[in-house]
């Protein structure tokens, strides 16, 4: 049949689920959010070596993507670059984000919403 990881990849896919969790998080907003910022702060706060450490970390590692990004956004800032304002994947008008189907062409960019923009990344 599936594996645990296979099986939870497919309940959170199912409409039950995105439904479930859009109920739990109107009405837990406001105890998830004091939990998230005061805990990933408090953290933070009492272990900063460690926390520079693990930015410093990811920073070398995507440096390469990290660049590519901060290029897309000076070029939109620029205006030689124009971000629309509705999704290429689904046409919906929302919020879009750039999408790099290959790092090697930094302004080849497919704009894209959230939830697209997470099915692209998982291909």
């Amino acid at each position: 049949m599936f594996d645990k990881k296979e099986y939870m990849r497919w309940y959170r896919s199912t409409d039950k689920y995105k439904e479930y969790q859009i109920n739990y998080k109107k009405k837990n907003k406001l105890k998830l959010n004091a939990q998230d910022s005061l805990s990933a702060k408090k953290r933070r706060r009492e272990n900063p070596e460690k926390y520079r450490l693990i930015d410093k970390k990811a920073r070398e590692r995507y440096r390469k993507k990290i660049n590519i990004r901060q290029r897309v956004r000076d070029h939109v800032l620029a205006g030689k670059l124009i971000k629309p304002t509705h999704c290429e994947g689904c046409q919906s008008n929302v919020k879009t984000e750039a999408h790099h189907e290959d790092y090697t062409k930094p302004l080849d960019v497919v704009w894209l919403c959230k939830k697209c923009h997470v099915i692209a990344d998982s291909n």
